[in-house]
């Protein structure tokens, strides 16, 4: 008898041989009983009545892709392959979710499941509330952003604030670490004032150490070099590069941390504002209105320590 992990390698389109056409339908056999098996393991597929259009949909990826082996991750204790094919199954199911999620389905829940008829309406709620607050995110962020950016001047820069602090909220980053990120990966020319705030901390930062920094992709102004000091130790200020460029880092860190609270308070005010005309004209209804400045605050606001309150 044929056992998944065979049918898993072997499954593909079949020659003109009949016994290559037997073949093939005992693979499909094999894995579609393996398959149907685990989609007892995602109720959601049977509540939807979905479960036979997630089995079809995995044994067309794998005849289209047979034959095949087996990959890193597809490995288990009781079955080489059970991993892989309930992963399938499983993106079936989310995929199936994301493009479903503005529609709650009352049926997908059984009062069965529950003690009570109030702990189901409680998860029926839940429910209810968590796809409204995932279809006002993607509003928010799908919609309302770039039609605020292309209403008003300056839509680039206010795009890539809010870019900048939707993914600084999700990674729960401080204002500090914001701005430490942009000047890494974005350096702008440090001049004399870096230079004077270096010496002035007792950093070995000379004209030696400064060209070596400068051959890592940290940018000089002129005015920067003019005021650098010779080399007066041999070379041994360029030991500790790593530290120094840290160090170097921290110093620019305070002045565009305030630049970007500005900058941040600016771009929720115009979008607050912007979601205020568009209920004004009738655009928004006012309690979607009210939802999209609740998301503004939820998802464009610190919340950690250092933060911008």
């Amino acid at each position: 008898m044929m056992d998944v992990l065979t049918a898993f390698r072997e499954f593909a389109p079949p020659t003109a041989d009949p016994r290559s056409v037997a073949h093939t339908t005992e693979c499909a056999r094999v894995l579609y009983q393996d398959l149907r098996d685990r989609t007892r393991k995602l109720p959601d597929l049977e509540k939807a009545q979905i479960a036979e259009d997630a089995i079809e949909h995995v044994m067309a990826k794998l005849y289209r892709g047979g034959p095949r082996g087996v990959r890193a991750g597809d490995d288990g204790p009781s079955n080489p392959v059970g991993g892989y094919l309930y992963r399938c199954l499983r993106n079936f199911l989310f995929d199936y979710k994301r493009k479903n999620k503005d529609v709650l389905r009352w049926d997908d829940v059984s009062l069965d499941d529950f003690a009570d008829d109030k702990d189901a309406l409680d998860h029926l709620e839940a429910r209810e509330a968590e796809y409204v607050r995932q279809a006002v995110e993607r509003q928010l962020f799908d919609d309302i952003v770039p039609a605020v950016a292309a209403s008003g001047p300056s839509g680039a820069a206010f795009l890539t604030s809010v870019h900048r602090l939707r993914q600084a909220v999700q990674r729960e980053w401080s204002v500090e670490q914001v701005a430490e990120s942009i000047i890494v990966a974005d350096p702008e020319p440090m001049g004399r004032d870096v230079v004077q705030a270096a010496v002035s901390r007792g950093l070995p930062l000379d004209s030696c150490s400064a060209q070596a920094l400068a051959q890592r992709g940290m940018i000089w102004h002129a005015s920067a070099y003019e005021a650098l000091v010779p080399c007066q130790d041999g070379g041994a200020c360029c030991r500790e590069l790593e530290t120094l460029y840290a160090a170097l880092v921290a110093i620019q860190v305070p002045r565009l941390r305030v630049n970007l609270d500005a900058r941040f308070r600016r771009a929720r005010e115009r979008l607050l504002s912007g979601i205020d005309k568009m209920r004004v004209t009738h655009q928004l209804s006012a309690e979607r209105a009210e939802l999209l400045r609740q998301a503004v605050h939820a998802h464009l606001r610190f919340y950690q320590s250092g933060g911008s309150k």
